[in-house]
């Protein structure tokens, strides 16, 4: 554990996290339960079935970086790291971006970039093709080919160049090294320049892509990967997320449609806070986080700027795990029955009702009840609220909110 300890600054191995996300009860045990219902041979087998959910779960948030969607990078709470990357030389910088005042910091940016949005973004990870079906199941994983390969199947992704016969359709990463190089691929000699770049990025990588006996099957294995917390960051003004990583300050979002310039795809630099027990490595304090919430600079500031909200405040307290449960006439009669056993031995936490829970259903063990509307009736109003505190609980709630509409407002009233 002290190992671990000392490479949170770095990040934590991949078969590190999946071993603490094992430990944990909520992920080993209740989750996996409701998984092994979709796929009991996968997960349902006691010496496999943990680890193979845990891989599952950190895939599904990692495999690749959303857009706009809510995940661990674009909330700027995670990014991956590789070895490989980190450890290049001052001597690996691109002569060309060094007569251009670039470092190789900058190389790495644009290497990381790569990564994200030549190979994760299309599925070119070495992954189970069990897995598949759960991550991107309309997308079958890829494999990698060089930049100057032909194309012979539908599975093969070929890394990208500026083509003279498809100039006006050059990618994200093309048009990133054009935009903050201040270079034209519709010039010969900038054209050359851009594939340079993007070859030499090939090679700088192609040993991630690899397996340790070699052969063609290139794909990014994300177990070589660290799980690194992010301090340095961006505001990307396309996405409005955070950016982990940003090549001599561009985002590589809006490229295609932006300015032939890129003065749109200016990221702003901010400052991530950090999480004073991060990557589950200490046990618990919650005191001692909501203090941090509370007190922290760089998490007031980003709180105001809209880059820091609710569900940050719930990842960093670690909310326990709660499973809800779709209670209504769509649902078959066998699976009503289920959910409300389930429901009473505490297996799931919220049932999500429709007036099939109104009456002639006694659940003991309720002990809040919620409404989204005001019900037609207040005998309707009585059957609901009466589920709540049928067991003579200490304390039973029951919660309406009031839509904007004038019944519901004469109901607020009353």
């Amino acid at each position: 554990q002290r190992k671990d300890l000392a490479k949170t600054s770095a990040g934590l191995p991949w078969e590190n996290m999946r071993r603490r996300l094992i430990e944990r009860d909520e992920v080993s045990y209740w989750m996996r339960r409701v998984w092994t219902k979709r796929d009991p041979e996968r997960f349902g087998d006691p010496a496999k079935g943990p680890e193979r959910f845990a891989e599952l779960m950190l895939l599904r948030e990692l495999d690749r970086r959303t857009r706009r969607a809510n995940s661990l990078e674009t909330m700027g709470l995670a990014s991956l790291r590789y070895q490989a990357i980190e450890n290049l030389s001052e001597a690996k910088t691109p002569d060309t971006l060094r007569s251009r005042g670039k470092t190789i910091q900058d190389w790495r940016d644009f290497l990381y970039l790569s990564l994200t949005n030549a190979v994760r973004d299309y599925c070119a990870i070495r992954i189970d093709r069990n897995d598949a079906h759960w991550l991107q199941p309309r997308v079958p994983p890829k494999r990698l080919i060089g930049p100057n390969d032909t194309i012979t199947a539908r599975t093969e992704l070929r890394w990208p160049q500026v083509r003279p016969d498809y100039v006006a359709q050059r990618g994200t990463l093309p048009r990133l090294l054009e935009v903050a190089l201040g270079l034209n691929a519709e010039e010969r000699g900038d054209r050359e320049i851009i594939n340079e770049l993007l070859e030499k990025a090939w090679f700088d990588l192609r040993p991630l892509f690899m397996t340790a006996g070699g052969g063609d099957d290139l794909r990014l294995d994300l177990g070589n990967a660290l799980i690194a917390p992010v301090e340095k960051a961006w505001r990307c003004p396309v996405t409005r997320r955070v950016l982990d990583t940003a090549f001599c300050g561009y985002t590589p979002y809006g490229l295609r449609t932006g300015s032939t310039r890129g003065t749109v795809a200016r990221a702003e630099p901010i400052e991530m806070p950090r999480h004073p027990s991060p990557f589950l490595t200490e046990p618990d304090d919650e005191t001692q986080v909501r203090e941090w919430l509370a007190d922290d600079g760089r998490v007031i500031r980003l709180r105001s700027a809209g880059l820091w909200t609710n569900l940050h405040d719930r990842i960093a307290l670690g909310s326990p795990y709660a499973r809800s449960a779709e209670h209504s006439a769509q649902q078959p009669s066998r699976r009503l029955r289920n959910y409300e056993a389930e429901f009473r031995r505490g297996e799931i936490n919220i049932l999500n009702c429709s007036t099939t829970m109104e009456m002639g259903v006694d659940i003991g063990s309720v002990s809040t009840v919620m409404m989204t509307n005001v019900p037609p009736s207040i005998a309707n109003y009585r059957q609901r609220v009466g589920r709540a505190g049928r067991r003579r609980q200490a304390t039973a709630l029951a919660f309406t909110y009031c839509k904007d509409t004038p019944i519901e407002w004469e109901a607020f009233r009353t």
